[in-house]
């Protein structure tokens, strides 16, 4: 059983002690995020080239490293965004922050201090990606095998500091399900399509799991975004 309201509880408690009340961070109003996440995932403009990114990916396969340490699964992330704009190992961009703040209260980390692109956002896929240039946060690909999975969790509070994009190489081997309050069970994302970047609306619980081996994209960018993402959604 899913207890939703100690997944809110526990994260607001970490979001507090991150620190991210006392910075006066630029954030996304509580009206323009819901004017804005009119449902769970919602389509952009933006597709990727599966196939050419597949190709293109392997010249970083050293790079990825295990997401959740704390974590026995078979999940991998590579920084898009990270401190330095330099790929290095072990780097703080690939792993849950709600994480890090728990186990670090004394150096607390948010999306918002990751704003260095690395090498691998200029690989030809990820072109289309160009129009948040100046406005990226921590973002990040995922390498899920079979069986990894992620919890069931939140990423932001409302109002939010940044927004979520995410994108899969391959829908049949990703579910993805977010808390339906009317049955009271996490309920699957129909009609996922491979390529396409999604809005994601992180501030409802959700969770996921891997069939087999899948990318996904995990895109963070900064509240300056939010009349760039508001065009590119497909109403």
């Amino acid at each position: 059983m899913i207890n939703v309201d100690s997944i809110l509880d526990l994260t607001k408690r970490v979001f507090k002690e991150s620190g991210a009340l006392d910075r006066r961070l630029d954030v996304v109003s509580y009206f323009e995020y819901l004017q804005l996440h009119k449902t769970f995932l919602q389509p952009t403009s933006i597709k990727i080239d599966v196939d050419q990114f597949l190709t293109e990916i392997k010249t970083y396969s050293n790079y990825f490293e295990k997401w959740g340490k704390d974590f026995d699964l078979p999940r991998y992330g590579l920084a898009l965004v990270n401190q330095t704009g330099v790929l290095h190992t072990p780097d703080r961009a690939n792993g849950s922050l709600m994480e890090w703040n728990k186990n670090n209260p004394d150096q607390p980390l948010l999306e918002v201090d990751f704003t260095k692109p690395t090498p691998v956002l200029n690989i030809p896929s990820l072109t289309p990606l160009s129009v948040f240039e100046g406005q990226w946060y921590r973002s990040n690909i995922f390498k899920l095998e079979k069986g990894a999975l992620f919890y069931p969790h939140v990423d932001t509070m409302i109002p939010s500091p940044w927004l979520r994009l995410w994108a899969t190489t391959d829908p049949s081997n990703t579910v993805v399900r977010v808390w339906d309050e009317e049955t009271k069970s996490m309920k699957a994302v129909d009609g996922i399509e491979a390529g396409r970047v999604y809005l994601l609306d992180s501030s409802l619980v959700h969770d996921a799991h891997s069939s087999d081996t899948v990318y996904q994209l995990f895109l963070c960018v900064s509240p300056c975004s939010y009349d760039t993402v508001k065009r590119l959604l497909w109403n």
